[in-house]
């Protein structure tokens, strides 16, 4: 009995501290819920304020946004500004460049009119190129004189020869009519001492024939009995005879030679005497060309420059009208270099004013766009400050009513709102489900301690 009244102790005791812990636990609690009794409400407001947050969010993203955009804006207004600038600059280097390309063709144009007077390029170009004419026939009138002249020499020269060949023919032809009768001589005469000399070698070749004739006896050849010339025959010499022959045959040779060279020589004068005559037909039409040539050529050149028709002859006077041409195409030639370099110049000048203009034209504008362009970014740039003030002045409406709403939930007295949205909600979040898990315990708390005091109350009716 005793045992079991020890055992009903213990459980009454056992049963007694689990009442006990299970008040203190639902005092602690309770304790907490009256500490923390503004988590009751977190479900309701969490979801307002998760709104409210991502509104503050968008309002912040919004403003991040326009501050961006301000500062581009501000950058673009800059540079459009800079670049204003230097466009202005720009246009007034323009402006003074076009300013300066005027004065220099103004220049330009009056000296050509110093250059041309009364005349233009065209009749300038025209005077010089008839001086250049001018100039080629005197000179060609100068080849002409030169070309007359040695035609007038050559015949000069030529006449002399021929009447120097004329004398030599007239000598010539008594000469060779006397070479022909002294070769006809000579010959006659060497077929003469030729056939004595053949007589004389036939006789002296019968000289064994004449040896062995005696006298009384007939000699075989003409049967004469009697041969009176025989000591005549054995005297004969046949040598001068040869000699006189050979003299005559070389003489007659040396005539034949003379008559061979001086027929040579005629017929050499005759054709030369031919050779000149057509030569000095030819040169004969080479003058009356040439002089009418030189006639064609005088009559071409001005009145102040008259050529005579002679004046071929005279190389004094055709140097001092070459002189003169040399002097009045070169001071033409000079002008015309002169005007032409003036005219480029000018043609240059004309182009760069054109382009000046239009770059002027262009500066001016680009200068009016970029003027336009910084007013619209200026327009802009208050209009986004406008924006960027209406948006900021949302969010501190924002977050004011965020704050108060916070606050009067009994959350962050006197602090301002969290940078970590996230955390917070996220804390916010922990402190709602810790409040329903009290919640739910407390009342599971309550039912435990229902069972537990009837449990004790059992346990005490049992001892």
């Amino acid at each position: 009995h005793a045992h079991a009244q020890s055992l009903a102790a213990q459980v009454d005791a056992q049963a007694g501290a689990h009442l006990l812990a299970f008040e203190n636990e639902q005092r602690t609690l309770n304790d907490w819920r009256a500490k923390h009794a503004h988590f009751a409400q977190l479900s309701e407001h969490h979801g307002v304020w998760r709104e409210q947050f991502v509104q503050r969010f968008r309002s912040q993203k919004d403003i991040q946004a326009k501050q961006a955009a301000a500062a581009e804006i501000a950058v673009n207004l800059k540079n459009a500004q800079a670049q204003l600038a230097a466009q202005s600059t720009a246009a007034d280097a323009a402006r003074a460049a076009k300013s300066q390309a005027d004065q220099q063709l103004l220049q330009l144009q009056t000296t050509q009119s110093e250059l041309l007077g009364t005349l233009d390029m065209k009749a300038l170009r025209e005077q010089c190129k008839q001086a250049e004419h001018q100039l080629d026939t005197t000179r060609k009138l100068g080849d002409l004189a030169t070309s007359q002249r040695e035609i007038a020499k050559e015949r000069g020269t030529l006449r002399a020869t021929r009447i120097e060949l004329a004398a030599n023919l007239a000598k010539a032809e008594p000469e060779i009519a006397r070479l022909q009768q002294l070769q006809a001589q000579l010959t006659s005469q060497s077929a003469d001492k030729q056939l004595l000399l053949e007589q004389e070698q036939v006789i002296r070749s019968l000289a064994e024939h004449r040896d062995s004739l005696k006298p009384g006896e007939a000699c075989p050849l003409c049967g004469s009995n009697e041969h009176p010339a025989i000591a005549q025959y054995r005297a004969l010499d046949t040598s001068a005879t040869q000699n006189a022959l050979r003299e005559l045959k070389a003489t007659l040779q040396q005539t034949e030679q003379q008559l061979l060279q001086s027929t040579s020589d005629l017929s050499g004068m005759q054709a030369s005497g031919k050779q000149y005559a057509a030569r000095h037909l030819q040169l004969v039409a080479d003058a009356q060309k040439y002089q009418q040539s030189w006639d064609d050529l005088r009559a071409a050149l001005p009145s102040q420059q008259a050529i005579g028709s002679d004046d071929w002859q005279s190389p004094q006077t055709l140097e001092s009208a070459q002189v003169h041409a040399e002097q009045g195409a070169s001071v033409l030639q000079q002008q015309l270099r002169a005007a032409e370099d003036v005219e480029q110049h000018l043609n240059a000048a004309r182009n760069q004013q054109t382009e000046l203009l239009a770059q002027l034209q262009s500066t001016r504008e680009s200068q009016m766009q970029l003027a336009q362009a910084a007013e619209n970014l200026t327009v802009r740039q208050q209009d986004n400050q406008a924006a960027l003030e209406s948006v900021l002045s949302h969010l501190d409406e924002i977050e004011s009513q965020l704050l108060a709403a916070i606050r009067e939930a009994g959350f962050s007295h006197n602090e301002p709102l969290p940078d970590d949205v996230a955390a917070w909600l996220g804390e916010r979040e922990a402190a709602r489900v810790e409040w329903s898990r009290a919640q739910e315990r407390l009342q599971a708390l309550d039912r435990e301690l229902v069972v537990q005091r009837e449990e004790c109350v059992r346990v005490a009716q049992q001892l």
